[in-house]
């Protein structure tokens, strides 16, 4: 089945202009990924819980953490703004503050690409440190905890005056500032 997709997405590369064949190159490599579960180290995500006292959150968001199949962490100094939304092996959580928008996502699950380990691995990627980067006016940090990978996206309505956009200090205080809230085994 892989390999008639595969097919039909090379015999469409050859009758298409050639950014076209750039995206279809782009397509079949993303197929040839593997969607793979992460092992969550639930032990330690109940443990720093229990160290944290979590933070207090209103009662309904508190239920719906507390029902996710993952371990919930929200930055305690935004934890009771939250939003969230989820699916089986994945969360969002909005927390809004005044000029700024943040995004917190969390990831059960995997893409291996393994054409790109080796590449990943000399780059410190899955070493457990924060990194940086911007896409456009966005900051973004990407990190691990508790086997998960996480991004927290900031978006500031003057990306290039305030300091919660132009420095990323603030936006690494928010991934310090990280306690656990919710989730079960």
């Amino acid at each position: 089945m892989k390999k008639l997709a595969l097919l039909a997405l090379v015999g469409s590369a050859a009758a298409a202009p050639p950014n076209a064949v750039e995206e279809v190159a782009l397509k079949a490599r993303e197929a040839a990924a593997v969607v793979v579960p992460v092992q969550i180290d639930w032990p330690a995500a109940e443990a720093a819980r229990a160290a944290d006292g979590g933070a207090i959150l209103p009662e309904s968001l508190q239920k719906q953490a507390d029902a996710l199949r993952l371990p919930v962490l929200l930055p305690a100094s935004l934890a009771g703004s939250a939003r969230l939304v989820a699916g089986p092996t994945w969360y969002a959580a909005t927390l809004p503050t005044d000029g700024a928008q943040v995004v917190l996502h969390a990831f059960g699950h995997t893409h291996v690409r393994p054409e790109l380990l080796a590449e990943q691995k000399a780059a410190g990627y899955g070493s457990g440190e924060p990194r940086v980067s911007r896409v456009h006016a966005l900051l973004q940090v990407a990190f691990e905890r508790f086997g998960l990978a996480f991004t927290l996206d900031v978006e500031c309505a003057s990306p290039e005056t305030d300091p919660r956009c132009s420095d990323p200090a603030w936006a690494l205080g928010l991934v310090d500032d990280l306690v656990v809230v919710g989730g079960r085994p």
